[in-house]
Protein backbone atom coordinates (compact mmCIF):
# COMPACT_ATOMS: atom_id res chain seq x y z
CA UNK A 1 0.00 0.00 0.00
CA UNK A 2 1.29 3.43 -0.97
CA UNK A 3 1.84 5.64 2.09
CA UNK A 4 2.97 9.25 1.97
CA UNK A 5 5.79 10.18 4.28
CA UNK A 6 5.17 12.98 6.84
CA UNK A 7 7.41 15.39 4.93
CA UNK A 8 5.45 14.74 1.76
CA UNK A 9 2.20 15.41 3.61
CA UNK A 10 3.68 18.68 4.79
CA UNK A 11 4.59 19.75 1.24
CA UNK A 12 1.18 18.79 -0.13
CA UNK A 13 -0.63 20.56 2.71
CA UNK A 14 1.26 23.77 2.04
CA UNK A 15 0.82 23.54 -1.72
CA UNK A 16 -2.94 23.00 -1.79
CA UNK A 17 -3.82 25.23 1.15
CA UNK A 18 -1.74 27.93 -0.53
CA UNK A 19 -3.67 27.51 -3.77
CA UNK A 20 -6.89 27.88 -1.78
CA UNK A 21 -5.89 30.81 0.45
CA UNK A 22 -3.15 32.88 -1.19
CA UNK A 23 -5.65 35.18 -2.89
CA UNK A 24 -7.31 35.82 0.48
CA UNK A 25 -3.89 36.53 2.02
CA UNK A 26 -3.11 39.06 -0.71
CA UNK A 27 -6.46 40.76 -0.10
CA UNK A 28 -5.77 40.95 3.63
CA UNK A 29 -2.37 42.56 3.14
CA UNK A 30 -3.60 45.10 0.59
CA UNK A 31 -6.77 46.03 2.49
CA UNK A 32 -4.85 46.37 5.74
CA UNK A 33 -2.77 49.18 4.25
CA UNK A 34 -5.91 50.90 2.95
CA UNK A 35 -7.44 50.77 6.43
CA UNK A 36 -4.47 52.62 7.88
CA UNK A 37 -5.60 55.77 6.10
CA UNK A 38 -9.28 55.32 5.22
CA UNK A 39 -11.23 54.16 8.28
CA UNK A 40 -14.67 52.63 8.22
CA UNK A 41 -17.42 55.28 7.77
CA UNK A 42 -18.57 56.54 11.16
CA UNK A 43 -20.10 59.72 12.51
CA UNK A 44 -17.33 60.88 14.82
CA UNK A 45 -18.05 62.70 18.05
CA UNK A 46 -16.33 65.82 16.74
CA UNK A 47 -18.41 65.76 13.55
CA UNK A 48 -21.62 65.17 15.50
CA UNK A 49 -20.96 68.11 17.81
CA UNK A 50 -19.90 70.40 14.97
CA UNK A 51 -23.20 69.80 13.17
CA UNK A 52 -25.39 70.31 16.24
CA UNK A 53 -26.99 73.76 16.52
CA UNK A 54 -25.69 75.98 19.30
CA UNK A 55 -27.41 75.04 22.54
CA UNK A 56 -29.91 77.67 23.69
CA UNK A 57 -31.57 77.03 27.03
CA UNK A 58 -33.53 80.24 27.62
CA UNK A 59 -36.95 79.54 29.13
CA UNK A 60 -35.81 75.96 29.60
CA UNK A 61 -36.03 73.38 30.94
CA UNK A 62 -38.64 71.09 32.42
CA UNK A 63 -37.25 68.57 34.90
CA UNK A 64 -36.14 65.41 33.15
CA UNK A 65 -36.80 63.04 36.08
CA UNK A 66 -40.56 62.70 35.40
CA UNK A 67 -39.82 62.16 31.71
CA UNK A 68 -37.29 59.41 32.41
CA UNK A 69 -38.60 57.64 35.54
CA UNK A 70 -36.31 54.62 35.14
CA UNK A 71 -33.19 56.54 36.21
CA UNK A 72 -31.91 57.58 32.77
CA UNK A 73 -29.80 60.75 32.97
CA UNK A 74 -30.18 62.43 29.56
CA UNK A 75 -28.13 65.05 27.77
CA UNK A 76 -29.52 68.43 26.76
CA UNK A 77 -28.99 69.46 23.15
CA UNK A 78 -30.85 71.10 20.30
CA UNK A 79 -33.10 69.22 17.90
CA UNK A 80 -33.83 71.68 15.18
CA UNK A 81 -34.98 74.90 16.83
CA UNK A 82 -35.93 73.33 20.16
CA UNK A 83 -33.92 71.82 23.04
CA UNK A 84 -34.40 68.15 23.84
CA UNK A 85 -33.52 65.79 26.65
CA UNK A 86 -31.87 62.80 24.94
CA UNK A 87 -30.95 59.58 26.71
CA UNK A 88 -30.63 55.82 26.32
CA UNK A 89 -32.53 53.37 28.50
CA UNK A 90 -31.24 50.16 30.04
CA UNK A 91 -32.21 48.19 26.90
CA UNK A 92 -30.11 50.50 24.72
CA UNK A 93 -33.12 52.21 23.17
CA UNK A 94 -32.78 55.95 22.49
CA UNK A 95 -35.37 58.25 24.06
CA UNK A 96 -35.94 61.94 23.34
CA UNK A 97 -38.38 64.48 24.77
CA UNK A 98 -38.63 68.18 24.13
CA UNK A 99 -37.04 69.95 27.07
CA UNK A 100 -39.11 73.14 26.85
CA UNK A 101 -42.46 71.46 27.51
CA UNK A 102 -41.76 67.73 27.96
CA UNK A 103 -43.72 66.70 24.86
CA UNK A 104 -42.79 63.81 22.62
CA UNK A 105 -41.12 64.35 19.27
CA UNK A 106 -43.23 63.94 16.12
CA UNK A 107 -43.05 60.81 14.04
CA UNK A 108 -40.02 60.83 11.79
CA UNK A 109 -41.57 60.97 8.33
CA UNK A 110 -39.62 61.24 5.09
CA UNK A 111 -40.27 64.98 5.02
CA UNK A 112 -39.08 65.41 8.60
CA UNK A 113 -35.93 63.36 7.85
CA UNK A 114 -35.22 65.60 4.83
CA UNK A 115 -35.49 68.67 7.05
CA UNK A 116 -33.05 67.17 9.57
CA UNK A 117 -30.63 66.12 6.84
CA UNK A 118 -30.75 69.53 5.16
CA UNK A 119 -29.92 71.22 8.44
CA UNK A 120 -27.05 68.78 9.08
CA UNK A 121 -25.60 69.26 5.59
CA UNK A 122 -26.28 73.03 5.49
CA UNK A 123 -28.15 72.53 2.22
CA UNK A 124 -31.64 73.17 0.93
CA UNK A 125 -34.22 70.42 1.17
CA UNK A 126 -34.88 70.72 -2.55
CA UNK A 127 -31.30 69.67 -3.30
CA UNK A 128 -31.61 66.45 -1.28
CA UNK A 129 -33.06 63.12 -2.42
CA UNK A 130 -34.85 60.73 -0.08
CA UNK A 131 -33.66 57.28 -1.19
CA UNK A 132 -36.03 55.29 0.94
CA UNK A 133 -36.62 53.83 4.38
CA UNK A 134 -34.17 50.94 4.73
CA UNK A 135 -33.47 48.34 7.37
CA UNK A 136 -29.73 48.21 6.64
CA UNK A 137 -27.14 48.38 3.89
CA UNK A 138 -23.39 47.94 3.55
CA UNK A 139 -22.58 50.81 5.93
CA UNK A 140 -25.36 50.34 8.50
CA UNK A 141 -25.39 46.56 8.92
CA UNK A 142 -23.59 46.91 12.26
CA UNK A 143 -25.27 46.20 15.57
CA UNK A 144 -24.96 49.74 16.93
CA UNK A 145 -27.60 50.88 14.44
CA UNK A 146 -30.23 48.40 15.68
CA UNK A 147 -31.96 50.88 18.02
CA UNK A 148 -32.44 53.34 15.14
CA UNK A 149 -33.92 51.04 12.51
CA UNK A 150 -35.42 51.54 10.03
CA UNK A 151 -33.24 54.32 8.67
CA UNK A 152 -34.02 57.13 6.27
CA UNK A 153 -31.30 57.18 3.60
CA UNK A 154 -30.80 60.59 2.03
CA UNK A 155 -28.46 61.70 -0.75
CA UNK A 156 -27.14 65.23 -0.33
CA UNK A 157 -26.16 65.42 -4.03
CA UNK A 158 -23.03 67.42 -3.30
CA UNK A 159 -19.58 67.18 -4.87
CA UNK A 160 -18.42 64.72 -2.19
CA UNK A 161 -21.31 62.32 -2.86
CA UNK A 162 -22.49 62.54 0.77
CA UNK A 163 -25.20 60.19 1.97
CA UNK A 164 -26.88 60.62 5.35
CA UNK A 165 -28.79 58.13 7.50
CA UNK A 166 -31.49 59.52 9.79
CA UNK A 167 -32.88 57.47 12.67
CA UNK A 168 -36.59 56.75 12.42
CA UNK A 169 -36.67 56.58 16.23
CA UNK A 170 -34.98 59.87 17.15
CA UNK A 171 -34.95 61.93 13.96
CA UNK A 172 -31.21 62.50 14.27
CA UNK A 173 -28.42 61.84 11.77
CA UNK A 174 -26.59 58.70 12.90
CA UNK A 175 -24.17 58.24 9.98
CA UNK A 176 -22.66 60.28 7.17
CA UNK A 177 -20.69 58.65 4.35
CA UNK A 178 -18.84 60.14 1.35
CA UNK A 179 -18.09 58.67 -2.04
CA UNK A 180 -14.34 58.61 -1.40
CA UNK A 181 -14.55 56.60 1.83
CA UNK A 182 -17.25 54.29 0.49
CA UNK A 183 -15.15 53.45 -2.54
CA UNK A 184 -11.94 52.82 -0.65
CA UNK A 185 -13.73 50.83 2.06
CA UNK A 186 -14.77 48.25 -0.50
CA UNK A 187 -11.07 47.42 -0.84
CA UNK A 188 -10.38 48.29 2.80
CA UNK A 189 -12.53 47.32 5.77
CA UNK A 190 -15.15 45.38 3.77
CA UNK A 191 -12.54 43.23 2.06
CA UNK A 192 -10.38 42.86 5.16
CA UNK A 193 -13.16 41.72 7.48
CA UNK A 194 -15.31 40.09 4.78
CA UNK A 195 -17.99 42.55 5.83
CA UNK A 196 -20.30 41.87 2.90
CA UNK A 197 -23.84 42.80 3.82
CA UNK A 198 -25.59 39.47 3.29
CA UNK A 199 -22.84 37.63 5.14
CA UNK A 200 -22.61 40.13 8.00
CA UNK A 201 -26.35 39.88 8.60
CA UNK A 202 -25.68 36.31 9.70
CA UNK A 203 -23.48 37.28 12.63
CA UNK A 204 -22.78 33.77 13.94
CA UNK A 205 -22.04 32.41 10.46
CA UNK A 206 -19.73 35.33 9.69
CA UNK A 207 -17.84 34.89 12.97
CA UNK A 208 -17.28 31.17 12.41
CA UNK A 209 -16.17 31.80 8.83
CA UNK A 210 -13.53 34.31 9.97
CA UNK A 211 -12.34 32.00 12.75
CA UNK A 212 -11.90 28.93 10.57
CA UNK A 213 -10.40 30.82 7.64
CA UNK A 214 -7.88 32.22 10.10
CA UNK A 215 -7.15 28.76 11.52
CA UNK A 216 -6.56 27.47 7.98
CA UNK A 217 -4.39 30.51 7.29
CA UNK A 218 -2.27 29.77 10.35
CA UNK A 219 -1.72 26.21 9.16
CA UNK A 220 -0.73 27.48 5.71
CA UNK A 221 1.74 30.02 7.11
CA UNK A 222 3.19 27.56 9.63
CA UNK A 223 3.63 24.79 7.07
CA UNK A 224 5.27 27.29 4.72
CA UNK A 225 7.75 28.32 7.40
CA UNK A 226 8.64 24.69 8.07
CA UNK A 227 8.97 23.79 4.38
CA UNK A 228 10.94 26.94 3.68
CA UNK A 229 13.32 26.25 6.54
CA UNK A 230 13.86 22.65 5.49
CA UNK A 231 14.66 23.69 1.92
CA UNK A 232 16.89 26.66 2.75
CA UNK A 233 20.66 26.11 2.72
CA UNK A 234 22.52 29.27 3.71
CA UNK A 235 25.87 27.42 3.98
CA UNK A 236 25.82 24.20 1.95
CA UNK A 237 24.52 25.65 -1.30
CA UNK A 238 22.62 23.76 -3.99
CA UNK A 239 24.16 22.90 -7.35
CA UNK A 240 22.75 26.10 -8.81
CA UNK A 241 24.90 28.03 -6.34
CA UNK A 242 22.00 29.49 -4.36
CA UNK A 243 20.42 28.80 -0.98
CA UNK A 244 17.23 27.47 -2.57
CA UNK A 245 16.62 24.56 -4.93
CA UNK A 246 13.98 26.54 -6.77
CA UNK A 247 14.33 28.77 -9.80
CA UNK A 248 12.28 31.52 -11.36
CA UNK A 249 9.09 32.50 -9.58
CA UNK A 250 9.38 29.82 -6.90
CA UNK A 251 12.77 31.15 -5.89
CA UNK A 252 11.17 34.52 -5.15
CA UNK A 253 8.38 32.78 -3.25
CA UNK A 254 10.92 30.88 -1.15
CA UNK A 255 12.96 34.00 -0.34
CA UNK A 256 9.92 36.17 0.43
CA UNK A 257 8.62 33.41 2.70
CA UNK A 258 11.95 33.32 4.55
CA UNK A 259 11.82 37.09 5.04
CA UNK A 260 8.11 37.67 5.67
CA UNK A 261 6.75 34.28 6.71
CA UNK A 262 6.95 35.01 10.44
CA UNK A 263 5.06 38.32 10.20
CA UNK A 264 2.48 36.62 7.99
CA UNK A 265 1.92 33.96 10.62
CA UNK A 266 1.71 36.46 13.47
CA UNK A 267 -0.74 38.67 11.56
CA UNK A 268 -3.04 35.76 10.71
CA UNK A 269 -2.80 34.39 14.25
CA UNK A 270 -3.52 37.75 15.87
CA UNK A 271 -6.38 38.30 13.42
CA UNK A 272 -7.84 35.03 14.66
CA UNK A 273 -7.54 36.25 18.25
CA UNK A 274 -9.45 39.43 17.38
CA UNK A 275 -12.55 37.23 17.20
CA UNK A 276 -11.87 35.91 20.72
CA UNK A 277 -12.41 32.34 19.48
CA UNK A 278 -13.97 29.90 21.92
CA UNK A 279 -13.99 32.59 24.63
CA UNK A 280 -10.24 32.46 25.23
CA UNK A 281 -10.09 35.94 26.74
CA UNK A 282 -12.17 37.47 29.50
CA UNK A 283 -13.11 41.09 28.98
CA UNK A 284 -12.83 43.44 31.94
CA UNK A 285 -16.29 45.01 31.96
CA UNK A 286 -17.18 48.07 34.00
CA UNK A 287 -20.12 47.27 36.28
CA UNK A 288 -23.00 49.47 37.36
CA UNK A 289 -21.86 49.09 40.97
CA UNK A 290 -18.46 50.56 40.08
CA UNK A 291 -20.06 53.54 38.36
CA UNK A 292 -22.41 54.04 41.30
CA UNK A 293 -19.51 54.00 43.76
CA UNK A 294 -17.86 56.88 41.94
CA UNK A 295 -20.98 58.95 41.33
CA UNK A 296 -22.57 58.43 44.74
CA UNK A 297 -26.23 59.24 45.42
CA UNK A 298 -27.44 61.78 42.84
CA UNK A 299 -28.60 65.19 44.05
CA UNK A 300 -30.17 68.02 42.02
CA UNK A 301 -27.95 70.72 40.59
CA UNK A 302 -29.03 74.11 42.00
CA UNK A 303 -28.22 75.95 38.77
CA UNK A 304 -30.52 75.97 35.77
CA UNK A 305 -29.07 74.83 32.43
CA UNK A 306 -29.21 78.42 31.16
CA UNK A 307 -27.20 79.66 34.15
CA UNK A 308 -24.69 76.84 33.73
CA UNK A 309 -24.22 77.69 30.04
CA UNK A 310 -23.51 81.30 30.94
CA UNK A 311 -21.03 80.26 33.65
CA UNK A 312 -19.19 77.88 31.30
CA UNK A 313 -17.80 80.70 29.18
CA UNK A 314 -18.01 78.55 26.02
CA UNK A 315 -18.73 80.61 22.94
CA UNK A 316 -20.62 77.86 21.10
CA UNK A 317 -21.91 75.23 23.55
CA UNK A 318 -23.40 72.16 21.93
CA UNK A 319 -24.38 69.72 24.67
CA UNK A 320 -24.92 69.67 28.43
CA UNK A 321 -24.77 66.65 30.69
CA UNK A 322 -25.34 66.23 34.40
CA UNK A 323 -22.88 64.08 36.34
CA UNK A 324 -21.98 63.39 39.95
CA UNK A 325 -18.85 62.64 41.91
CA UNK A 326 -19.47 61.31 45.41
CA UNK A 327 -22.96 62.79 45.30
CA UNK A 328 -21.80 66.27 44.25
CA UNK A 329 -23.51 67.50 41.05
CA UNK A 330 -21.70 69.01 38.07
CA UNK A 331 -22.72 70.08 34.62
CA UNK A 332 -20.37 69.08 31.83
CA UNK A 333 -20.80 71.36 28.84
CA UNK A 334 -19.19 70.47 25.53
CA UNK A 335 -18.41 72.88 22.72
CA UNK A 336 -18.31 72.56 18.95
CA UNK A 337 -14.83 71.03 18.94
CA UNK A 338 -15.55 68.54 21.76
CA UNK A 339 -13.81 70.80 24.27
CA UNK A 340 -15.59 70.47 27.59
CA UNK A 341 -15.75 72.32 30.89
CA UNK A 342 -17.44 71.61 34.21
CA UNK A 343 -19.70 73.90 36.22
CA UNK A 344 -20.09 73.02 39.91
CA UNK A 345 -23.06 73.74 42.13
CA UNK A 346 -21.56 77.10 43.14
CA UNK A 347 -21.49 78.18 39.49
CA UNK A 348 -17.70 77.95 39.26
CA UNK A 349 -16.11 76.80 36.04
CA UNK A 350 -13.69 73.85 36.37
CA UNK A 351 -11.46 72.05 33.93
CA UNK A 352 -11.71 68.80 35.85
CA UNK A 353 -13.19 67.19 38.95
CA UNK A 354 -11.48 67.46 42.36
CA UNK A 355 -8.52 65.13 42.07
CA UNK A 356 -8.32 64.34 45.79
CA UNK A 357 -11.93 63.14 45.83
CA UNK A 358 -11.35 61.06 42.72
CA UNK A 359 -8.29 59.40 44.26
CA UNK A 360 -10.16 58.66 47.49
CA UNK A 361 -13.07 57.07 45.69
CA UNK A 362 -10.92 55.12 43.25
CA UNK A 363 -9.20 53.05 45.93
CA UNK A 364 -12.62 51.79 47.05
CA UNK A 365 -13.42 50.23 43.72
CA UNK A 366 -12.20 46.84 44.93
CA UNK A 367 -12.00 45.05 48.24
CA UNK A 368 -8.27 44.53 47.97
CA UNK A 369 -5.09 46.49 48.48
CA UNK A 370 -3.93 49.11 46.03
CA UNK A 371 -0.63 48.31 44.33
CA UNK A 372 -0.13 51.82 42.91
CA UNK A 373 -2.00 54.98 42.07
CA UNK A 374 -0.60 57.36 39.45
CA UNK A 375 -1.58 60.36 37.40
CA UNK A 376 -0.51 59.66 33.83
CA UNK A 377 0.55 62.65 31.76
CA UNK A 378 1.45 60.40 28.85
CA UNK A 379 0.09 57.16 27.46
CA UNK A 380 1.17 53.81 28.80
CA UNK A 381 0.96 50.39 27.14
CA UNK A 382 -2.74 49.87 27.89
CA UNK A 383 -4.17 53.39 27.65
CA UNK A 384 -3.05 54.95 24.39
CA UNK A 385 -4.12 56.14 20.97
CA UNK A 386 -2.41 56.18 17.58
CA UNK A 387 -3.78 59.67 16.82
CA UNK A 388 -3.51 61.06 20.37
CA UNK A 389 -7.30 61.30 20.60
CA UNK A 390 -7.64 59.85 24.11
CA UNK A 391 -7.72 62.41 26.87
CA UNK A 392 -4.86 63.04 29.27
CA UNK A 393 -4.16 63.16 32.14
CA UNK A 394 -5.87 60.06 33.56
CA UNK A 395 -5.73 58.47 36.98
CA UNK A 396 -4.38 54.91 36.84
CA UNK A 397 -5.18 52.71 39.83
CA UNK A 398 -3.67 49.22 40.02
CA UNK A 399 -4.89 46.68 42.57
CA UNK A 400 -3.13 43.64 43.95
CA UNK A 401 -5.65 41.31 42.31
CA UNK A 402 -4.47 42.40 38.86
CA UNK A 403 -7.33 44.76 38.02
CA UNK A 404 -6.35 48.16 36.61
CA UNK A 405 -8.59 51.21 36.24
CA UNK A 406 -8.10 54.40 34.24
CA UNK A 407 -10.30 57.26 35.47
CA UNK A 408 -11.05 60.41 33.48
CA UNK A 409 -10.98 63.53 35.70
CA UNK A 410 -13.08 65.46 33.16
CA UNK A 411 -16.09 63.15 33.47
CA UNK A 412 -15.48 60.99 36.54
CA UNK A 413 -15.98 57.94 34.33
CA UNK A 414 -13.89 54.78 34.13
CA UNK A 415 -12.20 55.34 30.76
CA UNK A 416 -10.69 51.85 30.70
CA UNK A 417 -10.48 48.73 32.83
CA UNK A 418 -8.06 45.82 32.43
CA UNK A 419 -7.55 42.42 33.97
CA UNK A 420 -4.75 39.96 33.30
CA UNK A 421 -6.60 38.42 30.37
CA UNK A 422 -7.28 41.74 28.63
CA UNK A 423 -3.65 42.79 29.05
CA UNK A 424 -2.48 39.57 27.39
CA UNK A 425 -5.01 40.17 24.61
CA UNK A 426 -3.65 43.69 24.12
CA UNK A 427 -0.21 42.28 23.25
CA UNK A 428 -1.39 39.27 21.25
CA UNK A 429 -3.82 41.31 19.16
CA UNK A 430 -2.91 45.01 19.18
CA UNK A 431 0.78 44.25 19.53
CA UNK A 432 1.12 41.52 16.93
CA UNK A 433 -1.60 42.66 14.54
CA UNK A 434 -1.26 46.44 14.55
CA UNK A 435 2.34 46.65 15.79
CA UNK A 436 1.13 48.97 18.55
CA UNK A 437 4.48 49.33 20.27
CA UNK A 438 5.36 52.60 21.96
CA UNK A 439 8.70 53.12 20.19
CA UNK A 440 6.89 52.92 16.82
CA UNK A 441 3.77 54.90 17.71
CA UNK A 442 5.76 57.73 19.30
CA UNK A 443 7.93 58.08 16.23
CA UNK A 444 5.47 58.25 13.39
CA UNK A 445 5.82 57.94 10.47
CA UNK A 446 8.20 55.15 11.55
CA UNK A 447 5.17 53.02 12.39
CA UNK A 448 3.68 53.67 8.94
CA UNK A 449 6.93 52.81 7.17
CA UNK A 450 7.39 49.54 9.08
CA UNK A 451 3.80 48.38 8.62
CA UNK A 452 3.72 49.25 4.91
CA UNK A 453 7.10 47.58 4.27
CA UNK A 454 5.99 44.37 5.99
CA UNK A 455 2.65 44.49 4.18
CA UNK A 456 4.39 44.81 0.80
CA UNK A 457 6.54 41.81 1.70
CA UNK A 458 3.51 39.78 2.72
CA UNK A 459 1.68 40.83 -0.44
CA UNK A 460 4.64 39.76 -2.57
CA UNK A 461 4.72 36.41 -0.79
CA UNK A 462 1.00 35.95 -1.46
CA UNK A 463 1.23 37.12 -5.06
CA UNK A 464 3.99 34.67 -5.94
CA UNK A 465 1.90 31.96 -4.31
CA UNK A 466 -1.11 32.95 -6.44
CA UNK A 467 0.89 32.73 -9.66
CA UNK A 468 2.44 29.41 -8.65
CA UNK A 469 -1.00 28.06 -7.81
CA UNK A 470 -2.40 29.23 -11.13
CA UNK A 471 0.39 27.47 -12.97
CA UNK A 472 -0.33 24.30 -11.01
CA UNK A 473 -4.03 24.46 -11.88
CA UNK A 474 -3.65 25.21 -15.58
CA UNK A 475 -5.07 22.55 -17.91
CA UNK A 476 -2.65 19.67 -18.10
CA UNK A 477 -2.59 19.61 -21.90
CA UNK A 478 -1.33 23.19 -22.07
CA UNK A 479 1.28 22.57 -19.41
CA UNK A 480 2.45 19.37 -21.15
CA UNK A 481 2.68 21.07 -24.54
CA UNK A 482 4.66 23.96 -23.05
CA UNK A 483 6.99 21.59 -21.20
CA UNK A 484 7.59 19.58 -24.38
CA UNK A 485 8.42 22.74 -26.30
CA UNK A 486 10.82 23.81 -23.59
CA UNK A 487 12.48 20.38 -23.63
CA UNK A 488 12.85 20.50 -27.39
CA UNK A 489 14.49 23.88 -27.13
CA UNK A 490 17.03 22.43 -24.74
CA UNK A 491 18.03 19.50 -27.05
CA UNK A 492 21.48 19.86 -28.65
CA UNK A 493 21.36 20.72 -32.30
CA UNK A 494 22.86 18.20 -34.75
CA UNK A 495 25.93 19.31 -36.57
CA UNK A 496 25.09 20.29 -40.10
Amino acid sequence: MFVLRPKRWLYLTHRWSGIALCLLFACWFFSGVVMMYVPRPVLTEVERLERLPQLVAENCCVAFEPLFPDGVVPALRMHGERPVWAGTDAQGQPRLRYADDGSALPDVSAGYALTVAARFAAASEQALTHQGLIHDDQWTVYRRFHPHRPLHKIAVNDAAGTELYVSSQTGEVVLATRRFERGWNWVGSVLHWLYFTDLRRQGAVWAQLIIWLSVAGCLLALSGLIVGTLRLRPRRRYKNGTMTPYSGLMRWHHYSGALFGVITLTWIFSGLLSMNPWGLFERARVGDDERALLSGPPTPHPLSPAAALAASGLAEPRELRLLWLDGQPYYRIVGAEADGVLVDKAGQRREQLPTAALETLSVRLRNTDVASIDWLQDYDSYYYSRDDSRDLPVLRVRFDDGIWYYLDPRTGEIAAKHNGSSRVYRWLFNGLHSLDFAFLLRNRPLWDVVVIFLSIGGFALSLTGIVAGWRRLRPKRRRTRKASAAKANRLPRLAS
